[in-house]
This record gives C-alpha cells, structure tokens and sequence, in this order.
C-alpha cells in the first residue's frame, strides 16, 4: 500500500511540475475593426485567445476563429458560412483552402481578410507565408492570394517583373 502511495504521489509531482514549467501563451486573433479608422487605431484589432493544448491543431484554431471575435469592437472577417477545408504546411509557408464562400469578398474586403487570416496564422502557427484560396473559385480573379507580415503586400505573379523585360525602358 505504501508502494502504491508514493508511486502516486511522484506521478502527482512530476505532472505538477510538467504544467508550472510549460509556458502557455495566448494567440492573437486579428479581425477588421468594427469602426473603420484609417487613422490612429487603423482598420484591423486583435483579441487574444487561449490556445493551449492546441498549438499545431490548424483545423481547430481556425474553427475558433471563423466563429468570429469576441470584443464587440470587432467584426467577422470571413463571410459567415466559410469553411476550412485544408491546411498544409510547406516550410515556412501555411497554405489554407476555404471553401467557395470566401470568393464573395472582393477588393479591399478581400485584402483586409486575407491580411487579418495572415497575421493571426503567423501568430498562431510561426510561419512566414500564408497563401490563402477558395476551393473551385478564384479571389478577384486569382487562383491564390499569398501574404506575409513583413508588408501584407499581396505576392502572386502580377507583382513580379517578367525576367526578359528587367532593366528595360
């Protein structure tokens, strides 16, 4: 019986020890604002989130997200019945597939959602790229929208030069 006890109590201490020593941080979640600024508080906030136990589970956290923010001070980014259907890691590069609904934002409605998917995915998922498209549905006219943080410049074909026409004028 004292075998057993003590057997127990070290199980209690060492699972103690695993959860004071594991460092849980939230994730950040980023919507377009409720209240369009383009001035000081910009046209996208964040809410944290707890994300523990859940860290690398993309088709959980994004299911958390696509149900919309919490702070009222914020708005859905996606069209209400998007859908994550895929997400696959390649390097440093996050692609996500959703289904055809989030073909219905266009322009700059577009731009802001795929922004605001990029910088919660970076945050939640430490990659560096995230190329975003809508399952059979092209976004403006494109097959993919690709985005990172250190710009949220869209990067698909149309922004790079053709290599036979560099430094001509």
């Amino acid at each position: 019986m004292k075998r057993l006890l003590c057997l127990l109590l070290c199980a209690l201490l060492l699972a103690g020890c695993a959860t004071s020593e594991r460092i849980v941080s939230p994730g950040l979640f980023y919507y377009p604002r409720a209240e369009v600024s383009y001035g000081e508080g910009g046209v996208i906030g964040c809410e944290e989130r707890e994300t523990a136990g859940h860290e690398v589970d993309y088709f959980f956290l994004m299911a958390q997200y696509l149900h919309g923010p919490l702070d009222p001070a914020l708005r859905s980014a996606l069209p209400r019945n998007t859908v994550l259907l895929s997400a696959e890691v390649d390097g440093t590069l996050l692609k996500l597939t959703f289904t055809q609904d989030l073909a219905e934002l266009s322009g700059l409605d577009l731009t802001i959602a795929c922004a605001c998917v990029t910088l919660t995915c970076i945050s939640l998922f430490h990659v560096e790229q995230v190329r975003i498209q809508a399952n059979g549905a092209l976004l403006d006219g494109e097959p993919s929208i690709t985005m990172d943080e250190s710009c949220l410049i869209l990067v698909d074909q149309s922004t790079q030069m053709p290599p036979e026409s560099s430094g001509e004028n």
